[in-house]
């Protein structure tokens, strides 16, 4: 049988397996509207947050004006007293509560120190800092209009007292993220990790159809066999790039600075190296529902292994060095770098050494196990 002929019966026996057809399609079109949907709101703004105002003074409306400048939260309102807010932010109603105390605007302009309380829910890290970071960006620029009015009224120049108050300047430039937003973070990265989940299934799946019939699969040539599967595998996945890379990515503001050149550079080892990887998978279990479960448990461990989430160094060795065998973790950062970091191939070595080490490997790893599989034929009653 020639090559060609396995690679048409590999696509017919894909159009047959409708679960399959149903991991690789409906998978990753399921997961392209649901997966941006957490960050569609790219950043945390606009986070309800009550002020207690217990001075009532035109300082105290002043630092009020202040914070509602910002973006990162929305003051819902202005409370009298404490235990309302406290009730509000209780009941969920509220992110965080700011507290002006009696006396503020006595006691800053005699020069006393004073102090605001900010109260916020510390489960939610990211609400809780906007509420922080706020408090204090207002607390800081009401403290310097005061320290140059006096300054202005003990005779003073504006511009002198200006430089006395911000001797350093600085600016503030976001690079690689100039956004700042969590889709331009995590959805790069993630997008990979889907697709090679869905591919190791997809494998899986086929694998599994093989081994429970009594086709004449037992008599095709292995590497010929191996070699077709990996292929149709691979451009059965090349429009599901096609739609994240060029259409998902770009819908959601993510900047994707990598030439087509550098996109198929770390996409064709990925790919390769995920179909096998797949197919070597799928030799070790008889029933599909195994290595489907397998996937589906091994998904975050992946992630947060991979090392744009979180710092390897604070991970176990163990078990980063024992996902790094899988070809997601460095086409995930390559993805990154190339995209996000905008290196050319000559940047990514390291990430597409280990891609085509790993389309060796699994390679090895997959061919071995089709003639373990060959030998066998579809009765082994010791597979799971």
């Amino acid at each position: 049988m020639s090559w060609w002929q396995l690679f048409k019966r590999e696509w017919l026996g894909l159009l047959a397996d409708k679960a399959a057809m149903l991991t690789a399609i409906g998978g990753i079109l399921f997961y392209a509207v649901i997966y941006p949907l957490p960050y569609a709101n790219h950043v945390a703004l606009d986070q309800p947050v009550a002020v207690v105002d217990l001075d009532q003074s035109a300082t105290s409306r002043q630092l009020l004006r202040m914070w509602l400048a910002s973006p990162k939260v929305a003051l819902t309102q202005v409370y009298p007293d404490q235990s309302a807010a406290e009730s509000a932010l209780t009941e969920g109603e509220l992110k965080g509560m700011i507290v002006i105390p009696h006396q503020f605007e006595r006691n800053l302009y005699r020069g006393e120190q004073v102090q605001l309380a900010a109260a916020g829910d510390g489960s939610f890290l990211l609400p809780y800092s906007n509420l922080a970071t706020v408090a204090l960006q207002g607390a800081g620029y009401l403290s310097a209009s005061v320290r140059l009015q006096r300054g202005v009224a003990s005779g003073g120049d504006i511009a002198t007292e200006m430089r006395r108050l911000q001797p350093v300047q600085t600016k503030f430039q976001p690079v690689f993220n100039p956004g700042m937003s969590y889709s331009s973070y995590v959805l790069p990265g993630a997008l990979v990790l889907i697709l090679h989940q869905t591919l190791l299934m997809v494998a899986a799946m086929l694998g599994a159809n093989n081994w429970n019939t009594r086709g004449d699969w037992p008599g095709y040539p292995t590497v010929s066999w191996l070699s077709a599967r990996a292929a149709m595998l691979a451009c059965l996945y090349l429009p599901s790039c096609i739609l994240y890379f060029d259409l998902v990515l770009p819908w959601q503001s993510v900047v994707m600075a990598a030439p087509f050149v550098t996109m198929v550079g770390v996409l064709t080892p990925f790919l390769l190296a995920t179909a096998l990887a797949g197919v070597a998978i799928s030799t070790l279990f008889q029933r599909r529902a195994v290595p489907v479960q397998l996937m589906v448990l091994t998904g975050m461990p992946i992630l947060f292994t991979s090392g744009f989430v979180w710092p390897t160094d604070s991970m176990s060795a163990l078990l980063s060095g024992l996902f790094a065998w899988l070809p997601a973790q460095p086409a995930m950062i390559a993805m990154i770098k190339a995209n996000q970091l905008n290196l050319g191939l000559s940047g990514l070595g390291y990430e597409l050494s280990s891609l085509w080490l790993q389309v060796l490997a699994w390679g090895i790893l997959a061919l071995l196990g089709l003639k373990r599989r060959q030998a066998l034929g579809s009765d082994d009653p010791t597979d799971v």
